[in-house]
């Protein structure tokens, strides 16, 4: 009696190529905080929208440990998909994470409970992917360094609780996290240089 081998939604199309373009997309949009990119869309995966898988198919790999919040982790169909097409090992620990997912979906913990990193290596910081509801709604002011006087976006889905949590890390500079703000295919980028208020 044979046994069926499981299957996986698919990832990109074209892998190698797809993957350059939206490393690209991301590091632009880290360059230049508060702009909107679109991203190569992959398969369709449950309860993550396209710009979140794809930055997890580009950015995550066996060395990149992940966290995911309740409702994602709790997903079989999409631990699976990460597995396969990744590689990477997923942890329980916040501050143990290179990279986590805030599907939007059921309770946030706080943004100080990742890694921030230390003033020597900053970049052991967690970077952030979080889901929103739209990128419309609330407008909000990005300024600092990649900005040369001040960029507006809009997104909706975020209590005032989170953008008064990432505001009081900012004085913990270069310690902090770095926010990939995702919706449909698109994403924008704040990292922790980046001083954001509500306009």
């Amino acid at each position: 009696m044979s046994q069926e081998s499981p299957t996986f939604s698919q990832g990109f199309i074209r892998p190698a190529m797809d993957m350059q373009y939206v490393f690209r997309e991301i590091l632009s949009a880290l360059s230049a905080p508060g702009t909107q990119v679109a991203l190569r869309k992959p398969g369709h995966v449950p309860l993550l929208n396209a710009a979140s898988i794809a930055a997890l198919l580009t950015l995550t790999d066996s060395t990149t440990p992940l966290w995911l919040d309740e409702s994602t982790q709790a997903n079989a169909a999409l631990r699976s998909y990460l597995a396969f097409h990744c590689g990477v090992p997923v942890v329980d620990v916040q501050s143990h994470a290179v990279f986590a997912v805030i599907s939007g979906q059921g309770h946030r913990p706080a943004l100080d409970t990742f890694s921030l990193g230390t003033d020597e290596y900053p970049d052991q910081s967690t970077t952030v992917i979080v889901q929103v509801d739209a990128f419309t709604g609330k407008r909000f002011k990005c300024t600092g360094p990649g900005i040369k006087t001040e960029r507006t976006f809009m997104a909706s889905g975020l209590d005032a609780e989170f953008w008064e949590e990432r505001k009081a890390l900012m004085p913990l500079f270069p310690k902090g996290v770095d926010i990939l703000l995702t919706c449909g295919h698109c994403l924008i980028a704040l990292p922790r240089t980046s001083c954001v208020e509500e306009v």
